[in-house]
């Protein structure tokens, strides 16, 4: 097994397929810098140990500040992950398999049955345990170990789950739930430690929605179970008649008003009792699909998740997921999509079935947003009234305060057992607004909504939900904690509803292909320029030069503008030295020379060996890379020594 730490992540892998570690936000451990490749690096398990391969990204992987190509891990090493002033750090730790995958179980505590002298021997009660495999019932003679061990007393068979996960342990005072995993054991989407079981206790276990879900009850003395049946029924009496009268106004209130009240409530006995919560989520659920995208060979090439809007199949996503190459997109890709199907999710615990066939009608690169257009099935055949969805109803974000309760939902694949598939049952995760925050490039306020809800690769373009079931926001990504910060979490980040106005109004009047974000005509730009020999500043440079020695001068140009001044800039050159990437340079600065269009020129020393230089030029506090520039230096240019 093995431990990734960086950016508040811990993260626990057995080495069952390699590990991807970049910005892609389906790697399985994302990094979240610009100065990362999407696909940075992996760990394989190898014969000869965990191996940590670098996949030849511009800005390097880096141990004990040497470059490496591939590297056997020992039992922890400290690894940088890009540049050396902008990299990300990440601890990775290998730690010994252990074949029960649980320690020696405790020493046995004192016979308190024989200390009690002329009373009746204590009643240990036995525990019942509930899985999708069935029920099993257990002495209290030892703890019962959960796990993805085989060896495991219940072996709960899913990726999330650790091998040795949680224990449940008989004590004198009743079972015991203990969590041994870093994946975490939650009940009602809140993580714990340890609990004593008290009636029927259901938990999820390595997700708080998505992980093994399993039941635990302390099966108590007869007498006790029955009182604890007859209260629970009391008390379902004097609630049952107003749920049904509150469930036929609820339904009248959704067709009547659209949603535009909240939840509908029926007073008894001077208590007002929400009951349409479920109802809202259920139509949440129905309309939230997953997308895959496929390429000419019908392979999946990636997917996400998105929300139907509109009766006429309407669906809000992410740019990225939909249009990933569309000006101002951050996440640019290779690979050629020339098919999207809808998938619709069945049942909570059943993956999703590719039903229709979708095409993406206008999309934001800078925003990240972009709506698609339901075409027909998958099949070819025409759509029939009634087999779209209902829509989520659209809320208003700009009346969200930090505090508020969001609810998101998407496809990440965290429940899906068999990794082979691409369809995955639906997720649902709770949290709250942390923030509000503003755009430090645009400058527009309440432009993300930074949530403690839980996200993974997968959720981008799904919704995020209020408290009336109305969609709020995008899930869009996740941002961790600063490099060096006191940090220990990740931010989801989820962009609010009010932000994609515009492109759903061109989409319901028909969609724009063409449209691209107004964003790009204010914000700063720059474009590569080349480089030249002579570093004159005209911005016409080659991407390729002859005649260059080692010990010489080059220069990187681009053409520069609508930077406003005091903002912070950085400049890095790479190189291919010797067949290793290596960082030759970085500057950073605040931009001083106003917002007016300018050639800016970057010198750099050709070091000896060098075969390939790449300049990056990263604007704005996060240091978001706006122009790549490479050059290619002849043979014959590198070949003395100096």
């Amino acid at each position: 097994m093995i431990r990734v730490e960086t950016g508040g992540q811990v993260l626990n892998f057995d080495g069952g397929r390699p590990v991807r570690l970049g910005r892609n936000l389906d790697s399985e451990v994302v990094l979240n810098s610009a100065l990362v490749s999407r696909t940075h690096a992996e760990l394989v398990k190898a014969p000869e140990g965990w191996t940590l391969r670098d996949l030849g990204g511009p800005n390097g992987t880096w141990i004990d500040e040497h470059p490496i190509s591939q590297a056997v891990l020992g039992p922890a090493t400290k690894v940088r992950f890009g540049p050396p002033e902008h990299g990300v750090n990440a601890t990775i730790t290998v730690l010994p398999d252990v074949e029960a995958g649980f320690p020696f179980a405790p020493p046995a505590e004192p016979d308190l049955e024989k200390t009690l002298a002329g009373r009746l021997p204590l009643f240990r009660p036995a525990l019942l345990v509930s899985t999708k495999n069935g029920d099993r019932l257990f002495e209290a003679t030892r703890p019962v170990r959960i796990g993805r061990d085989p060896n495991s007393d219940v072996v709960a068979n899913n990726p999330v789950v650790s091998r040795a996960h949680a224990t449940v342990e008989p004590r004198p005072d009743g079972w015991w739930f203990v969590n041994q995993s870093s994946s975490g054991s939650y009940i009602d989407g809140e993580e714990v430690q340890a609990i004593k079981l008290t009636g029927r206790t259901e938990l999820y276990l390595g997700h708080p929605t998505g992980g093994y879900h399993v039941e635990l009850a302390s099966m108590v003395a007869a007498a006790v179970a029955q009182k604890e049946v007859a209260t629970r029924k009391r008390k379902n009496r004097k609630t049952s008649h107003g749920v049904k009268i509150g469930m036929a106004l609820m339904t009248t209130a959704l067709v009547g008003i659209g949603g535009a009240g909240g939840f509908v409530l029926y007073q008894d006995s001077h208590k007002s009792q929400p009951v349409s919560a479920a109802a809202l989520l259920e139509t949440a659920k129905k309309a939230t699909v997953e997308i895959i995208a496929y390429n000419a060979n019908g392979v999946p090439l990636w997917h996400g998740s998105g929300s139907i809007i509109d009766s006429s199949g309407l669906i809000l996503t992410n740019a990225h997921v939909a249009a990933p190459n569309v000006p101002g997109s951050r996440e640019h890709t290779d690979l050629n999509a020339t098919e999207y199907r809808i998938a619709l999710r069945q049942s909570d615990d059943r993956p999703t079935v590719p039903t229709f066939k979708a095409t993406t009608i206008v999309s934001d690169g800078y925003l990240d947003l972009a709506v698609m257009k339901i075409t027909g099935h998958v099949d070819g055949s025409a759509i029939k009234a009634g087999e779209i969805p209902a829509p989520i109803p659209l809320g208003d974000s700009s009346k969200l305060n930090t505090g508020d309760p969001i609810t998101a939902l998407g496809y990440p694949g965290l429940s899906d057992d068999d990794p082979s598939t691409v369809e995955s049952p639906l997720t649902v995760t709770r949290g709250s607004v942390s923030t509000l925050q503003t755009d430090p490039l645009t400058k527009t306020p309440r432009a993300w909504i930074d949530s403690d809800v839980r996200l993974a690769s997968g959720n981008s373009g799904g919704g995020s939900i209020n408290a009336d079931g109305q969609l709020i926001g995008i899930n869009s990504a996740v941002r961790a904690g600063r490099q060096g910060s006191v940090a220990t979490f990740s931010s989801s980040m989820i962009r609010p509803i009010s932000m994609a106005s515009e492109v759903i109004r061109i989409a319901r009047a028909g969609g724009d292909t063409s449209y691209t974000s107004p964003a790009l005509r204010t914000l700063p730009s720059v474009k590569a320029a080349g480089w030249s020999l002579d570093g004159e500043a005209n911005c016409n440079g080659a991407s390729s030069l002859t005649g260059v020695k080692p010990g010489g001068r080059i220069y990187a140009e681009f053409q520069v503008e609508r930077i406003p001044n005091d903002m912070p800039t950085a400049v890095e050159v790479d190189g291919v030295v010797g067949g290793q990437a290596q960082v030759l340079g970085t500057d950073e600065t605040k931009w001083s020379k106003g917002p007016g269009s300018t050639c800016i020129v970057v010198s750099i020393t050709v070091p000896a060996g060098v075969t390939d230089l790449e300049a990056y030029f990263a604007v704005g506090p996060r240091a978001e890379v706006m122009a790549t520039n490479p050059v290619t230096l002849e043979a014959d240019s590198s070949s003395s020594a100096s």
